[in-house]
């Protein structure tokens, strides 16, 4: 079957190079084809010599002298010489045929399942950069005349900015082999999944704002997923199943002073102190300790008519609920997210 190509480069200097190569070729095994046949001569009557000298019972007067002999032994041994460096040209003449013939295929552009056919590699060109008889150079540098996507139909790498904050927990994810969704707008109602295949180290600053490439690979048998398709990327750190949770709003929420029992009124004014102490400088130190003691929150639930503060122990948080691990909570219990204005009415 013959090979399909995408692009044509004008290939006549080439042609005229692999004839040239082709004719050095058949000349340089000419000569060693010559040589070999002098060399066999110039054996031959180096025996006959050998045998005149050696010939029994020996003559008064022999019939090759000495010198004689050396001469056809140094004939054959220049020969020999020659045929070393006749084999040489053929060589050499035929390493330039095959650079000949290499640069002549380059002429040929072929799309990658006709060069990789037997590597399985498959791919589909997305962009063509250069136009139908356009002249192009490439001695000093590579052309860029198309973009090939290789294996389009077997998976896409989506690129994804993460911020610095969230990196170290996605790193740890893509170690514990955590799943990663996301969805395109092409099709809003398909959701995709994938797996972190790379986190790069080369970050991009923007407004002050430091984010690290995350490349994440995903399935496209179905050739749902194009080059250039904005992603909405959701990427799974941790999991956990058969757990209590809470409303995330309930450890938002914060009740007015009046409505809370008087044992639990300093949690307020702790609360409120540690909003003050936000915006001020803080060490290292004191930094790290805050973010461990993340964990530790409390919730409000109704005492009679007033609100009581129940202290929790949080596990995994997301954006709706977030895991409780140590808490005087059971199964149903309510919690308190909020407090009905009270309205009157005109």
């Amino acid at each position: 079957e013959k090979v399909k190509w995408i692009a044509l480069i004008d290939d006549k200097l080439q042609t005229a190079a692999v004839e040239r190569d082709k004719a050095a070729v058949a000349s340089a095994q000419a000569e060693l084809g010559r040589v070999g046949k002098l060399l066999e001569h110039a054996i031959r009557k180096e025996k006959r010599g050998d045998d005149l000298l050696n010939v029994k019972p020996k003559p008064k007067f022999p019939y090759i002298s000495a010198a004689e002999l050396d001469v056809l032994k140094y004939e054959v041994l220049t020969l020999r010489a020659q045929e070393k460096v006749a084999q040489a040209a053929v060589n050499q003449a035929q390493a330039n045929l095959k650079n000949a013939e290499d640069q002549l295929r380059y002429t040929k552009i072929l799309p990658p399942q006709e060069i990789d056919a037997a590597k399985g590699i498959k791919g589909r060109v997305i962009d063509r950069k250069v136009d139908a008889g356009q002249t192009v150079v490439g001695a000093f540098n590579a052309v860029e005349m198309f973009t090939i996507a290789l294996e389009m139909d077997i998976h896409v790498h989506v690129y994804a900015a993460v911020d610095e904050a969230d990196i170290g927990e996605i790193r740890l994810a893509s170690e514990r082999k955590e799943g990663v969704t996301f969805t395109v707008d092409a099709h809003p109602d398909v959701l995709f999944p994938g797996k972190v295949h790379d986190i790069r180290l080369n970050s991009t600053t923007t407004q002050n704002v430091v984010t690290y490439p995350v490349i994440i690979d995903a399935p496209n048998e179905k050739q749902l997923l194009t080059p250039g398709t904005t992603a909405n990327i959701t990427f799974q750190l941790r999991a956990a199943k058969d757990v209590l949770r809470v409303p995330v709003a309930a450890l938002r929420f914060t009740p007015p002073k009046e409505q809370v029992r008087p044992e639990d009124r300093y949690r307020l004014e702790a609360l409120s102190s540690s909003r003050t102490e936000t915006g001020a400088k803080r060490t290292a130190d004191e930094k790290a300790k805050t973010a461990a003691a993340k964990s530790e929150r409390h919730v409000w639930v109704q005492d009679g008519k007033l609100l009581r503060a129940v202290p929790v122990t949080l596990g995994l948080t997301e954006h709706q609920y977030a895991e409780l691990r140590k808490g005087d909570l059971r199964e149903g219990d309510v919690v308190v997210t909020g407090i009905e204005a009270n309205v009157t009415p005109r």
